[in-house]
């Protein structure tokens, strides 16, 4: 039989949008190399253009906090206010109908682009996205993008921020876990994956969506293809890449942070009738290293109910049942299944060739290997050898 590698388990999940509690103290371990990166890509504005002077004076007047302080506060009050004034400024500066309510993240995008960003670029928008152009208007918004200014403020971040954020927790199922001193504006990247979750900075990322409007669309940053597709919730809201590993941890019920053993995630899972799917997600990976096929089998099957969407899910659980004669058929259309919602997936291509093979099936597995071969450079050398094996 040819071999099949589990998938990297980053899942999805379903858990009430909450601020986890904190174990005080938290010792942050920021690089030096991190720290470099709270300076943005994009250059200050020397004087504000008024509209954002006044929409910045707004921002100042309902939270009382200066614009321009060394850090900002993390706790959830000043969250929620910093969120209430930002949607405040943009209605009564612009005319513009921000809200939480609305489950469309393109509504943000209409915002920067319209009204926030600087107005070199403003005009090469058409709401969301970048208008058709010419040639030369092409050439011209190239130059403009890269001669970019953004509000030299923080509290314009931290605002700005506070709100996508309260978005993300209202619509993504993120939980806020930011550790002071939280610095606003900040350049490195927007999300990153810890223990199997997708962690967000959302401060990053509207720093990011004024720096460079069309490549950072916060549409796309929340998009369930990107984040639902392929991980588990909650989704911690992050000040630093240094925060990662601490708040993926903090995110899960407290049982369960330092499970270590199919016993510990069986202990906590038998008598939890809402368990978030992540913690199955990491009593999977137990279950699999552990070799407990019948509980990985369980587990699966549970956390599939939670998260239909999710295709790397599906793909292990077909992985293992693989191995079974009885249940071949079965991993057969849970990978068909998968490819049907993400045809670019190239493991379940090569694990669905290797199933076809040992089922007969050599035109068909021929297909799916040449697929992998074609399109995924990392599994190129794994598609060849099961080319070899399949034969003219």
């Amino acid at each position: 039989m040819w071999r099949r590698g589990l998938a990297a388990l980053l899942l999805v999940a379903c858990s009430e949008p909450r601020q986890s509690e904190v174990p005080r103290p938290y010792v942050r371990h920021e690089s030096a190399a991190e720290l470099k990166l709270y300076q943005p890509f994009a250059e200050y504005y020397r004087e504000n253009p008024p509209e954002l002077a006044r929409f910045i004076s707004i921002l100042q007047k309902r939270t009382g906090l200066a614009p321009s302080l060394p850090s900002y506060p993390t706790d959830l009050e000043s969250i929620h206010r910093a969120a209430a004034a930002f949607e405040a400024a943009a209605q009564e500066v612009f005319g513009f109908p921000l809200s939480l309510n609305n489950g469309d993240p393109k509504q943000y995008d209409v915002l920067f682009n319209t009204h926030l960003i600087d107005a070199k670029v403003q005009r090469y928008f058409g709401g969301a996205k970048l208008r058709d152009m010419t040639e030369k208007e092409s050439d011209e918004y190239s130059k403009a993008v890269e001669a970019i200014r953004i509000p030299r403020e923080p509290l314009f971040f931290y605002c700005a921020g506070a709100h996508w954020g309260e978005w993300l927790v209202r619509h993504r199922q993120a939980t806020w876990q930011l550790y002071p001193p939280l610095r606003p504006i900040q350049a490195f990247s927007d999300m990153i994956s810890a223990s199997n979750t997708m962690c967000y900075h959302p401060f990053a990322q509207v720093t990011g969506k004024m720096s460079d409007p069309e490549g950072d669309a916060l549409d796309f940053a929340s998009s369930p293809e990107i984040v639902s597709d392929r991980y588990l919730p909650p989704f911690p809201l992050l000040a630093t890449p240094a925060d990662a590993q601490q708040a993926a941890k903090m995110a899960l019920p407290a049982e369960v942070r330092d499970a270590s053993s199919t016993e510990d995630y069986a202990r906590f899972l038998n008598r939890s009738e809402n368990a978030p799917v992540r913690v199955y997600g990491l009593a999977i990976e137990q279950a699999w290293k552990e070799k407990e096929w019948m509980l990985f089998e369980t587990w699966s099957r549970a956390a599939i109910k939670l998260a239909p969407r999710n295709t790397m899910l599906r793909h292990n659980l077909a992985v293992v049942l693989s191995n079974d004669p009885q249940s071949i058929a079965e991993a057969i259309s849970l990978l068909r299944q998968t490819l049907a919602q993400n045809e670019n997936y190239a493991r379940a291509h090569l694990t669905l060739a290797s199933c076809l093979l040992d089922t007969g099936q050599r035109d068909e597995a021929r297909k799916h290997a040449e697929w992998v071969r074609d399109h995924d450079g990392q599994l190129k050398r794994d598609a060849e050898e099961l080319l070899a094996r399949i034969g003219k």
